[in-house]
């Protein structure tokens, strides 16, 4: 048996168990499977295109989804409702936090608006709207801090754009922003690392603000500073404002050139010979910071939506999805404008709920969907590394997946090479056929395709019978 470790482009082409190429194979705790579905929901269709969302939740747990599109903020109202506008905004993605039992909004362009994420236990028949946050700075980065509102790189009246900037609303007052010790509302720049504050996140008590190249730990000590900032590692940052999310207690962080797991002591690479080298060739140098990173908490998986090569306009084309437990990657082609984590909450003004096992919402050109544990819509495929060696050739009679959910109908095409950085040549595909797929060929180097047309199946590794060219 060959236990599948997961797609994996950078490794050895014999690398034992490595994915060398797959779409819509996503990783599990106890291997690989194809997916997700997606349900449409009704009436979730924006007349814009999304360029944002977020489900805030209050202090009684009732949550709202929110999406920015065009120049119109919305809340869904129902599981199987429309979009009800709650405020006229930038036409330009929005950085959102909750604090207490409001919803913050924060774009460059306009002043940063907050709306009620309800504070009682049942919500309103009618959708709260948003209004603007009196005094706040310009930022195309928020965070709710212990009892502070956080704003990075900043457009104000007194220092006007300063991308280096960050600012403190008073103590559990986001309408207060005039720097006053006694308020403890406060303001300083963040300067010993080149360039602008891209993103920002808490991570426990402390708050991680990320340039580019570098990254700074900020702790809460009081008056007169306020937030203390201290530099963590100039070799490590962020791209862009959605490049990171927590997951519980650690942050996994795209970088210009790697992608990181961040507890908050040292930065690790999770991408190193498995997919950074590929990511790096795959997504666009010039769209890097559209990069989004969701937590599907339910499943223990981290999605990277990022724009493809041939993204003209930066459009999310792609996922990278991996397995924060089993340390497995996956690949999901799938295209979308804004992507939420829904955390399994009841939400909206119409006390409507998502399914519990539907753990993240898309927006795309067809409206609003729920990840779904329903079939799959698209077809699925993997190729696995060579096996083999350089030397003898070897006679394959057949090949079996270790299935633990076994998919009704499935297809292998078979290759061999003589040598691995030589070309392969293709066999004829063949049907699975009870527990095996009958594949039969000869060659020094053998490698396989396995194609689920929309499909459910789940697997964890490969065996091969294989015996030595002209032995019996």
């Amino acid at each position: 048996m060959i236990n599948f470790i997961g797609f994996a482009p950078d490794a050895q082409p014999d690398a034992p168990g490595a994915l060398m190429e797959c779409v819509n194979i996503i990783p599990t705790l106890r291997g690989m499977e194809a997916g997700p579905g997606f349900t449409l929901l009704g009436g979730g269709t924006a007349p814009d295109v999304a360029t944002s969302a977020f489900v805030g939740r209050n202090t009684q747990g009732v949550s709202r989804l929110i999406v920015s599109a065009g120049t119109n903020m919305y809340e869904h109202t129902s599981a199987g409702g429309g979009l009800a506008s709650v405020s006229t905004v930038q036409p330009s993605a929005y950085s959102f936090a909750t604090f207490g039992d409001y919803i913050i909004a924060t774009n460059i362009g306009d002043t940063a608006i907050r709306g009620s994420a309800y504070s009682a236990a049942t919500p309103p028949s009618v959708p709260v709207g948003f209004s603007p946050l009196t005094g706040a700075p310009r930022a195309r980065i928020v965070v709710a801090a212990k009892d502070f509102v956080l704003a990075f790189n900043t457009n104000d009246t007194t220092f006007g754009a300063s991308p280096d900037r960050w600012w403190c609303s008073a103590f559990q007052d986001a309408n207060s922003w005039a720097v006053n010790p006694v308020t403890q509302a406060n303001t300083g720049r963040l300067v010993g690392f080149p360039g602008a504050i891209t993103a920002a996140a808490m991570l426990g008590d402390v708050c991680i603000a990320y340039k580019s190249s570098g990254a700074y730990l900020g702790r809460y000590a009081g008056p007169p500073e306020v937030w203390q900032w201290s530099a963590i590692d100039s070799a490590f940052g962020c791209v862009g404002p959605r490049a990171v999310c927590d997951v519980d207690g650690a942050h996994v962080v795209v970088g210009k050139d790697d992608i990181w797991l961040f507890d908050g002591s040292r930065p690790v690479s999770i991408a190193e010979g498995t997919v950074k080298a590929w990511f790096s060739s795959q997504c666009s140098t010039p769209f890097r910071g559209n990069t989004t990173v969701v937590h599907e908490r339910e499943n223990a998986r981290v999605w990277i939506f990022f724009p493809d090569l041939d993204s003209s306009t930066g459009a999310l084309t792609r996922a990278l999805v991996y397995h924060l437990r089993s340390r497995r990657w996956g690949r999901a082609n799938l295209s979308v404008d804004a992507v939420a984590s829904l955390h399994n909450v009841a939400h909206s003004a119409n006390t409507a709920s998502f399914s519990a096992t539907d753990t993240l919402v898309v927006f795309n050109s067809a409206g609003m969907s729920q990840m779904s544990d329903s079939t799959p819509t698209t077809t699925s495929f993997f190729e696995t590394a060579d096996v083999g060696d350089d030397f003898d050739a070897s006679f394959v009679s057949g090949v079996q997946l270790h299935f633990s959910e076994r998919p009704g109908a499935a297809t292998c095409f078979g290759y061999t090479r003589d040598y691995l950085a030589g070309a392969r040549l293709t066999r004829d595909g063949v049907a699975l056929y009870d527990s095996r797929f009958p594949v039969t060929q000869e060659g020094r180097w053998h490698s396989f395709r396995f194609v689920f047309n929309a499909v459910k199946a789940a697997f964890s590794g490969m065996a091969l019978e294989r015996k030595k060219a002209g032995h019996r």
